[in-house]
């Protein structure tokens, strides 16, 4: 056997060697930690009164800080100060080009849409509150807006005719039967039926 040959071979051995080394080092520590969390399990459950703290718990690393002004925080932190998200900050530095630029901005105010208010017969309500009083959909009085309607005719204009049903009433305000309403029944038939 060559020089060459007989020196991987050694080095095949030692690192076979070293491998199993690590290995039992590794299954030892494995072993030694699920006796100790057999232990804290076997006291948590004679004592329910104290909670065990494991110290087996992968805490990670400590998140990433940022310094704006003298002022150190997470990003998490700096979301929570501005009034965002993580995601509405991370969407802002991409609009500015960094967290310092985002920082400046100031905190987010307005975060999400207005109500749309809408005047009627003296009264100004947001829309969803007109959809409750009008029994509309708010996406149906949206759509007519949209398409030209005013006001007046979005909020009186029927979905549809309902036939039998009356709509002197808005839905708050009553049963929807009108004025129309009959104290007994006036219907009529025309024929019989025969038997078949």
């Amino acid at each position: 056997m060559s020089s060459d040959a007989h020196a991987r071979q050694i080095d095949k051995q030692e690192f076979e060697a070293a491998s199993r080394a690590a290995l039992q080092r590794a299954l030892a520590y494995s072993k030694k930690c699920r006796k100790q969390e057999r232990q804290l399990v076997r006291a948590w459950i004679k004592d329910k009164k104290q909670p065990v703290k494991s110290s087996f718990i992968f805490s990670g690393r400590p998140p990433a800080t940022h310094t704006i002004n003298g002022v150190t925080r997470t990003f998490a932190q700096w979301a929570n100060h501005l009034g965002l998200t993580r995601d509405g900050l991370a969407s802002r530095i991409e609009r500015f080009g960094s967290l310092e630029a985002s920082v400046a901005k100031g905190k987010a105010v307005n975060v999400g849409r207005r109500p749309v208010i809408l005047e009627f017969e003296g009264r100004s309500l947001p829309l969803s509150q007109w959809a409750v009083i009008t029994g509309l959909k708010p996406a149906t009085i949206h759509c007519r807006l949209n398409a030209g309607w005013s006001v007046a005719d979005t909020l009186t204009t029927c979905l549809h005719g309902t036939p039998g049903v009356s709509s002197d009433f808005m839905p708050v305000e009553g049963t929807g039967a009108g004025s129309t309403v009959q104290e007994t029944p006036n219907i009529t038939f025309s024929g019989k039926v025969e038997n078949a």
